[in-house]
């Protein structure tokens, strides 16, 4: 006997027809409907030219579907009956309210609800499994690029209600519905507005308690058809190939982990499978944590295979027990993979990827390879979560896995190769086939003193590089044969490097000011050099000019973000704020890269910090931003970077901005000597570092490689050959050391002007880079078609124009082999 606050089991089987646009099973009890939706490009007489789609229903009872005899047809009376055509109505009223007619376009879609078998609730079943049928079509229109955007804006659903025996009852069947006092169809949306209520007393009228204990109900009843039925997380069946299944793990906030099972759906031929969570599966748990673990993403200590992070970090099954945690601001690409003896894999997240991480966990010899999100990211999940798991041999190597994502980011459009773009776009070729020479002209002590400066306690600027003196860099860069050069000017603007940010003008005064920048620049440039500004729109310091507190992020509570939430770090200006990607675009961004542009910058400029760390979220109701939307309004500033000054440019790998990218200062974060001697030591389960970036994206997006690579031609011999194995561009920097407190993350060593002679000494150490890297910078062109350990300590690299670059670090040499 089933309570009176339980659901009926309901069971969704999609793609259950093949010619539909979309259709759906339901089986609710015994309550079984066929609901498919079809699109025609056309809508009713009375919405012609208004711009605006239609959804509209039908409904029918087919001749068995009750109990009692033969039910005739409609067709058969030549018209459809009252009832009949009531509920249709109902169903298309219903849908309506789920959907944005207007990101519709003039077409209709109709769904056809037909209840194969009756046991109460078939208008609530129409309902709820129409919807479904609903967005399996409106994915097929975003598929087909017949519509730009998804006009669903929630999802609906119904369920039925009553008094029986004087109780209120939840999901009347058939022997409820004949006999309630009181029967009550509740259609909510999945963010828990009322859609339409339609009751009546069956036999005597009824309370408000009476209503108001229904609704209660009712209303419990939808969140768990909108989590556990409509959403795919607990019963999603579906007419195509069942493929493997994948374990969620929740952490609830009381510590305890609750476990599900859930089966991907099979599509390429068995090449992909992909599992798909709704956004309000994820918030309705009230999880702290979720990990998936498919099943194929299990393996033992002691059987072959590897796994490998966005971030390049590469291990194999042969720890007992140990972690990795590709988190933070450290997932560069949404995807990671693995090989084991069941088979290859690259897991590419693409919905929700701002918010999934990557943990492999060792213990006691059992090795899985998870997704991750913590509890901000489910609570505040603005879309679905889907992951494509695309299915290789046992034997793919880690370069085979990594250009499946390369092969998806070109065949969306989302990147084009340099060879492509550089027919359209000089400024880059220059910029590209040349080195970079950042010059750190100015800056104010770092960690900073005062936490909130004023331009009456502002620390003294330290003022090292002045704009003439950085034109006697430019004539010793002549004279000693750099040909070409792209220098990026760093803290030339007021308060110097972190100064004042977001101000930019006036230039430093103790540099020169703006009239003597613009003649640097000028003349940097008639000596056949490019010149880019260093700037930043990401952090923002109380003692800027414009400063308010208004366009800085917020939390929940609406505090300011700061960059350190415990308000301990602090750079240049002070301590930081985190702006508001919103507010930094429509401000900032907009205003001041024209302004750079008028002032005479070109090449690819730089705006430090933003593909290092995603977005904050900000949740100030006057610009509320998620983090998709702030990575939208980023990458909006990057593209007015292209198109004022001819690129752009940042601190690290993270490929939210791919489309708008062109260099990495340093791609990976830190010196994978860490790693290599952590391994060694038996004190971790990560063993080295491998290019997958660069497999991605050699020849479509540039880099420096590591920060140990910075000023390559002055570090060690292995610093030296991880710039070639890794296929950097040449990047240089005079005074990189900068902090008077703490790690100068690029190195200790340095280039340096204070004198004549070491402006000559540092000069010819930017030569002999510049002399290796004109032998290299061709293959900035190639994709990076393999890569691998062929000996111990021996490396090679194959280009897509056949040439292969071997470093052997037991000898601390390189070679390359098929050069032309």
């Amino acid at each position: 006997m089933r309570k009176s606050n339980e659901l009926r089991r309901i069971e969704i089987i999609r793609n259950f027809t093949k010619h539909a646009a979309g259709s759906v099973l339901i089986k609710w009890g015994d309550t079984w409907v066929l609901c498919t939706a079809s699109v025609e490009e056309k809508v009713p007489p009375f919405m012609k030219d208004s711009g605006k789609g239609w959804v509209t229903a039908e409904y029918s009872m087919l001749p068995s579907s009750t109990g009692g005899g033969r039910k005739d047809r409609d067709i058969k009376k030549l018209k459809q009956d009252a009832r009949s055509t009531e509920i249709q109505r109902l169903i298309g009223r219903a849908l309506r309210a789920a959907v944005d007619m207007s990101l519709l376009g003039e077409r209709q879609i109709t769904i056809d609800c037909d209840v194969l078998q009756a046991d109460g609730g078939t208008r609530c079943a129409s309902i709820t499994g129409g919807m479904i049928a609903l967005e399996l079509a409106v994915k097929k229109l975003l598929k087909e690029k017949k519509i730009a955007k998804s006009p669903i804006i929630h999802r609906v659903a119904a369920v039925s209600v009553g008094v029986c025996d004087g109780k209120p009852t939840l999901d009347l069947d058939y022997i409820h519905d004949s006999t309630a006092e009181v029967d009550l169809n509740v259609i909510m949306t999945d963010d828990g507005r009322f859609v339409e209520l339609q009751g009546c007393a069956e036999h005597k009228p009824f309370t408000d308690k009476h209503l108001g204990a229904m609704i209660k109900l009712a209303k419990s009843g939808l969140k768990r058809i909108f989590t556990k039925v409509m959403c795919a997380s607990f019963v999603l069946l579906s007419a195509a190939a069942f493929g493997s299944t994948a374990e969620l793990h929740w952490k609830m906030s009381d510590g305890k982990i609750e476990t599900e099972k859930v089966e991907l759906v099979v599509r390429d031929n068995g090449k992909l499978e992909t599992l798909t969570i709704p956004k309000t599966v994820l918030a309705a748990k009230g999880a702290k944590s979720l990990e998936i673990v498919p099943d194929f993403a299990k393996a033992k200590k002691g059987e072959k295979g590897f796994w490998f992070t966005p971030y390049g970090v590469y291990g194999e099954y042969d720890r007992d027990n140990g972690w990795f945690f590709a988190g933070a601001d450290r997932m560069s690409m949404p995807m990671f993979g693995w090989t084991n003896p069941r088979g290859g894999c690259l897991a590419i997240v693409t919905s929700l990827k701002y918010f999934v991480r990557n943990k492999i966990l060792a213990k006691n010899g059992d090795y899985t390879v998870a997704a991750f999100l913590n509890d901000e990211l489910l609570t505040d999940a603005y879309e679905d979560l889907v992951i494509e798991y695309h299915r290789r041999a046992p034997s793919a190597t880690y370069a085979e896995l990594a250009k499946i994502y390369r092969v998806y980011q070109l065949e969306r459009g989302v990147v084009r190769p340099f060879r492509e773009r550089f027919k359209e776009n000089k400024i880059l070729e220059k910029a590209i086939m040349a080195p970079e020479i950042r010059i750190r002209m100015a800056w104010k002590p770092v960690p900073s003193p005062i936490k909130h400066q004023s331009p009456e306690n502002e620390p003294e600027v330290k003022a090292m590089v002045t704009f003439d003196r950085m034109k006697d860099i430019v004539n010793e860069l002549k004279r000693q044969g750099v040909a070409d050069a792209e220098l990026c000017l760093v803290g030339w603007n007021i308060g110097g490097h972190d100064g004042r940010w977001p101000q930019y003008f006036p230039a430093e005064p103790k540099l020169g000011g703006d009239a003597k920048l613009m003649e640097a620049i000028r003349y940097a440039q008639d000596q056949g050099y490019l010149i880019v500004p260093h700037g930043n729109f990401v952090e923002g310091y109380s003692i800027a000019n414009d400063f308010d507190i208004e366009w800085v992020s917020k939390d929940r509570n609406g505090s300011p973000i700061l960059y350190d939430p415990k308000g301990k770090t602090t750079w240049g200006g002070g301590l930081p704020y985190k702006m508001c990607p919103q507010r930094a675009y429509e401000k900032f961004c907009s205003r001041d890269i024209p302004r750079l542009a008028a002032f005479g910058f070109k090449g690819i400029g730089y705006f430090d910090v933003t593909t290092i760390c995603e977005p904050k979220q900000c949740h100030d109701p006057r610009h509320r931003c998620n983090f998709k939307q702030g990575c939208e309004y980023w990458d909006k500033c990057a593209a007015i970077s292209k198109r004022e000054l001819g690129g752009f440019s940042s601190e690290s790998g993270n490929d939210y901005l791919a489309g708008n990218f062109d260099y990495s200062l340093y791609t990976y974060f830190g010196d994978p000597r860490q790693i290599e001697e952590k391994y060694a030591a038996g004190k971790g389960i990560a063993k080295k570092v491998v290019p997958i970036w660069k497999i991605v994206y050699n020849g479509i997006i540039s880099d420096n490689p590591f920060t140990i690579t910075m000023n390559a031609a002055i570090k060690d011999r292995y610093s030296q050959l991880k710039w070639i194995e890794f296929s950097g561009r040449a990047s240089f920097y005079i005074y990189q050391k900068f902090r008077s407190a703490g790690k100068n993350w690029m190195g200790e060593e340095d280039l340096t002007c204070e004198t004549d002679e070491r402006l000559k000494w540092s000069v010819s150490k930017i030569k002999n880079g510049y002399d290796g890297y004109m032998k290299t910078r061709h293959l900035q062109l190639e994709f990076l078609e393999d890569h691998a350990e062929v000996a111990p300590g021996v490396f090679e690299s194959t280009y897509s124009n056949g040439e292969k670059v071997i470093v052997d670090y037991n000898r601390n040499e390189w070679r390359m082999v098929g050069a032309k």
